[in-house]
């Protein structure tokens, strides 16, 4: 028997959980409630996460990487699902450096949503993402991935080359509204996993909740 649907109830404000079972290294998790698989807001998703993480020339690899040297890793994703899916920022780093990642992740993600994303940024996450289509079709594995999820949720194949032509008619504009639809702090789910200063990590949500609602 199929699950009967439930829709999640509209999430009013940030949610925090925090986890003390590294010693040194601290994990973050920061994921956003999106769309589900057959929503056409999943191609201008996708390339909004290959600029906020999920390049080399992302803007948090950049800035908590090249920059500040503030982490061992960061990614970004979003991941799509039947009916929701979640847009997910992950970063490891030593712990004493929690709060500064956390604020530069936060300041990113509220620059992205004043001031929009740029030419070379968007022709940049349409290469990747277009070049990680064709790899994917290369690889037996992958494409068996791909084209399962497809008829599991959409009960068809779309092909390598309809979805390349959505990709490319994707504006500037529509990725910068996905940022606006979904990724409002109220929307923000984080799991803080090691030792951090938990009080200045919630002060830091709320203030930028604060922000957000004068946006």
């Amino acid at each position: 028997k199929i699950p009967k649907f439930i829709p999640i109830k509209k999430q009013l404000e940030p949610r925090i959980r925090f986890c003390d079972d590294h010693d040194n290294n601290c994990i973050i998790n920061m994921g956003y409630v999106i769309c589900g698989y057959n929503n056409q807001d999943k191609y201008p998703l996708r390339l909004l996460s290959y600029i906020i993480g999920e390049m080399y020339s992302s803007r948090l690899f950049i800035n908590l990487r090249e920059k500040n040297g503030l982490v061992y890793d960061v990614d970004s994703g979003a991941y799509f699902y039947k009916d929701y899916g979640v847009f997910l920022v992950s970063c490891q780093m030593d712990c004493k450096n929690t709060n500064k990642v956390i604020k530069i992740i936060l300041e990113v993600l509220n620059d992205i949503k004043n001031n929009g994303v740029t030419i070379d940024e968007l022709k940049s996450a349409k290469n990747k993402l277009i070049q990680d289509y064709f790899d994917k079709d290369d690889d037996v594995e992958s494409s068996a991935n791909e084209y399962g999820m497809q008829m599991v949720y959409n009960d068809e194949i779309m092909t390598l080359t309809k979805i390349t032509n959505i990709v490319e008619k994707i504006l500037k504009k529509n990725v910068e509204g996905m940022s606006h639809k979904y990724l409002d702090i109220s929307n923000l789910n984080i799991i803080v996993s090691g030792k951090s200063n938990q009080t200045l990590v919630k002060d830091m949500i709320i203030s930028y909740e604060k922000k957000d609602e004068l946006v």
